[in-house]
């Protein structure tokens, strides 16, 4: 995947980043919003799981796997137990997958109430292995003062901490219940992102990517009435209602909310007035509650 420039690549913006350069930006920004597409995550129309994204840019490695550079200083991992090596991170599809699920649930109210189910059975099982993990390894010290870590029930040591990469998959799948049962992750994902405030509902959009996506997406040319799509107003106008441009400041921000599940509909915020007129779906990211909104 390419970012911006022309030798500007995803895999460049995170070679960087784990080789502890500084690239700007990485939680934001083109390159990060590029990684987002990348992992399948639309920086527009998903800002509600942009939080995903930003986990796995973050996600520490499990026990077994190193990181290493080859002789043209690109980042690869290696897993010693299988001298298995590879240019992704161990963790990057389960944050694919945990995606398409959140997508998939949205997409189909019917489905919430599985995935919810699903998540909780994983969650149960991650829990304990954190939780397991947390007792068991232990952190030492080779001769070279090297540290090294080791398991007291499978007596084997690690050049990397088990802990964090096991207490990170419970974290993430946490957050993910959070959004399911109609909450924002913020909270939760503080353990993962200190210092970060998440912004799954905020509505300043850059400037490039509006434009970026003006061209070939139909939804964001003007309407036959003149008007300007919702998605251009939510770029170009970020401190005001997306449909009567009420200052929000000046109003009461507010969400549309299921009718059947008395959850969020997505993250996008508008004007008491504007929320209580919409009816049943979002005119920004089109999401529809079949029973309609309150």
């Amino acid at each position: 995947a390419r970012a911006a420039g022309s030798n500007d690549t995803v895999n460049a913006f995170l070679a960087e980043l784990r080789r502890g350069r500084p690239c700007g930006q990485t939680d934001s920004g083109p390159r990060f919003n590029a990684y987002a597409r990348y992992l399948g995550i639309d920086p527009i129309m998903e800002q509600e799981f942009l939080w995903v994204a930003r986990c796995a840019l973050h996600a520490p490695l499990p026990e077994g796997w190193t990181q290493h550079l080859d002789s043209m200083g690109r980042v690869f991992f290696y897993e010693s137990r299988s001298s298995r090596s590879s240019w992704t991170h161990p963790l990057e599809q389960e944050h694919r997958e945990l995606h398409a699920l959140l997508r998939k649930a949205r997409l189909s109210g019917t489905m919430e109430a599985a995935a919810e189910e699903a998540v909780r059975g994983k969650l149960a099982a991650l829990d304990s292995q954190a939780e397991a993990a947390a007792q068991d390894w232990t952190a030492h010290a080779d001769e070279h003062n090297t540290p090294f870590f080791y398991s007291r029930s499978a007596q084997r040591s690690s050049w990397t901490d088990p802990r964090p990469a096991a207490k990170h998959r419970a974290v993430l799948w946490r957050a993910a219940l959070d959004m399911l049962e109609g909450r924002v992750p913020q909270d939760t994902l503080a353990a993962l992102l200190p210092g970060r405030e998440e912004e799954e509902c905020d509505l300043a959009l850059p400037a490039w990517l509006a434009a970026l996506r003006a061209g070939d997406d139909d939804a964001a040319q003007p309407r036959p009435d003149g008007g300007t799509s919702p998605r251009l107003l939510l770029a170009e106008r970020a401190s005001e209602c997306p449909v009567c441009y009420e200052p929000l400041y000046n109003a009461r921000p507010s969400v549309l909310q299921r009718a059947d599940t008395n959850r969020r509909l997505c993250a996008h915020y508008f004007c008491l007035r504007c929320a209580q007129r919409l009816g049943g779906s979002c005119p920004l990211c089109r999401a529809r509650a079949p029973c309609g909104c309150t």
